[in-house]
Parts: structure tokens; sequence; C-alpha cells
């Protein structure tokens, strides 16, 4: 291995396995705040998420345009991401990646980090979930949906440019 392979390698770390990832809902929350609900409102805010999703999380690409990715995982997850008019995601988590019991540990996480990290959230009741509203750091406005499915939960995440 030439030395400057051996020195980015270390420097970038190991991709991580897909049979190692998302395996719990506190990964889930670690993806979500990363690579999901993105504070900024600019195309390469989302183009950042979307790569670093791809590495982080091992997701393959499964479509691509000039404004967004359709990322899928091996555990049938998946995870759109836009950058047209500010940045947006949804990511569908199945049944099958999750426990009962972790779906529901991942909604009173990703709510409880959104409060840390934001500050005092608005909260809208939806059926099946909630919106949480926040301020962003760059001028943006950021909403997050979080909804139970019949066989997934669904997390939306909007990020705009604030009026």
């Amino acid at each position: 291995m030439h030395r400057l392979s051996l020195l980015a390698a270390l420097l970038l770390g190991t991709p991580a396995l897909a049979e190692e990832t998302l395996t719990s809902w506190d990964r889930y929350t670690s993806l979500v705040m990363a690579h999901c609900i993105v504070d900024g409102v600019e195309p390469r805010d989302g183009q950042a998420a979307a790569a670093g999703a791809k590495f982080a999380a091992d997701f393959e690409e499964a479509g691509a345009t000039a404004d967004g990715a359709v990322l899928t995982h091996g555990n049938g997850t998946t995870l759109t991401l836009g950058w047209g008019a500010g940045v947006s995601c949804a990511m569908v988590v199945p049944d099958s990646a999750l426990s009962k019991e972790d779906h529901a540990l991942l909604f009173a996480d990703l709510k409880e980090q959104l409060g840390w990290n934001f500050g005092e959230l608005t909260i809208e009741e939806v059926s099946g979930g909630e919106i949480w509203g926040m301020d962003g750091t760059k001028g943006n406005r950021i909403a997050v949906q979080m909804v139970r499915q019949a066989d997934s939960t669904l997390i939306d995440a909007q990020s705009r440019a604030a009026e």
C-alpha cells in the first residue's frame, strides 16, 4: 500500500459494513441527527448529508438527480434527500429493521436530541406522530415529522430559509 493510501485510510477510517450499521434505535438516532436533519439550506448541505450517509451507514445509491438522491440500506431502510429549495430528507425505517420497542425509543430519543441541540421545539400532534419545529443556526427553520405507519416509521425533515 502506498504511503498516501495508508494515510488516507487512517484519516478517513474504514467504512462500516452493512450488517454492523443500523441495528439499534441509537444508531438510527445518530444517523438521522448527522445526515437527515440538516441545519442548512444550500445544495452542498444536502449533498454532504448524502455522501455522509453512504459512508457512515453503508447506504447504496439507488438513484440520483441534480437536486437529490435516493439511498437504500441492506435492511430495507430508504433515505431520500433533496437539495432544491432548501434541504429535505425522508427516511423510512421498516418494522423489520427495528423491534416495536426500538421504534418507540427512536421516537423518544430523537425528540430529546433535537431539544438538546436546537432548544425549545414547537410540537404539533398529527395522526400517528408529531411534527417538531425549531430554528436552525443558519437563518433557517427546520421541521421534523415523525410518524408510525402500518409497517414502518417515517422521519421527514425539511430545512428552509426563515421568512
